[in-house]
């Protein structure tokens, strides 16, 4: 996969500060939708620690 936000293993992701996902090169079909109460395998909101 290739794009510009993609270099070799390296790729960005951005969420603006309402939590939406605005770039997520492997998964751009969630780009537009709230991550607000995604949280990872421990129960932590991620994409809030993120944000705050």
């Amino acid at each position: 996969m290739a794009g510009k936000f993609i270099r070799g293993e390296l790729s960005v992701f951005a969420y603006d500060m309402n939590r939406i996902t605005l770039v997520l090169p492997y998964q751009q079909v969630l780009i537009g939708t709230a991550r607000r109460s995604l949280s990872d395998s421990n129960g932590v909101a991620f994409i809030r620690c993120l944000t705050d």
